[in-house]
């Protein structure tokens, strides 16, 4: 895993967290994100220890052999993976159905509660809600695309669905400025090296930074977690 784009990617989340009030979810979402991607980096970090078999004798198991640590590293990088993709994917879902459930009405349903593409198409269809209507068409595939890919957790990664494709070109990315072609193959692993994982969370959160951008500065969303205390350390 690369260090040094995870490093550009924090320094990027930690850039965008500028949103005045501290408690609305223009605010909580991003430092959120700010720190699982500073969680991810830790572990990168920290993993190094794994190719060092005095290290793992002493702090795992004597039983631990030379020949065990490249599957140790697999399963480690694996589950970090997984870790930083699922929590990362809930503090967006989360994002989008507060923004929701702020807008809608009795009249004007726009959170569904079966599904968060869904969500995200009622509040960037006009007639559900006028705030997002700059979101363009490759926006809308880039999060169904995300969507889709949270969806092969369900079967262990697997893409049970048709082949999908996402094709990426964001000239100021802090991952890969060029075109990049990411596919999901039906009955397949989705297989995600590092490198475009990253790319995606990255171009999410620019996402999120745009839908914030379109709230009215006056509408305060207050984060669930606020009451939880999450400023409160």
């Amino acid at each position: 895993m690369n260090k040094e784009e995870l490093l550009r990617f924090l320094k990027l989340a930690n850039s965008l967290d500028t949103f005045s009030n501290i408690d609305d979810i223009r605010s909580i979402t991003i430092n959120a994100i700010f720190k699982q991607i500073e969680n991810l980096y830790f572990s990168v970090i920290l993993s190094k220890n794994l190719n060092d078999i005095e290290f793992l004798k002493k702090n795992i198991s004597e039983k631990i052999e030379e020949n065990y640590i490249n599957d140790i590293i697999i399963n480690y990088e694996g589950f970090i993976k997984d870790a930083f993709f699922m929590k990362f994917f809930m503090i967006v879902e989360n994002h989008i159905n507060q923004i929701a459930e702020f807008y809608e009405n009795s009249n004007n349903k726009i959170k569904d509660f079966s599904s968060i593409q869904n969500t995200f198409e009622n509040l960037t269809t006009p007639k559900k809600c006028s705030l997002f209507t700059e979101i363009s068409q490759k926006e809308k595939e880039l999060f169904k695309f995300y969507c889709y890919l949270r969806n092969t957790n369900h079967k262990l990664g697997f893409q049970s669905k048709s082949n999908k494709e996402l094709i990426i070109k964001d000239e100021s990315s802090v991952i890969n400025i060029y075109e990049t072609k990411i596919n999901l193959l039906k009955d397949c692993p989705n297989n995600l090296n590092t490198n475009s994982l990253l790319l995606i969370k990255e171009q999410i959160l620019k996402l999120i930074i745009k839908i914030n951008s379109k709230i009215p500065e006056q509408d305060y969303i207050e984060h669930i977690l606020v009451h939880a205390g999450y400023n409160n350390h």
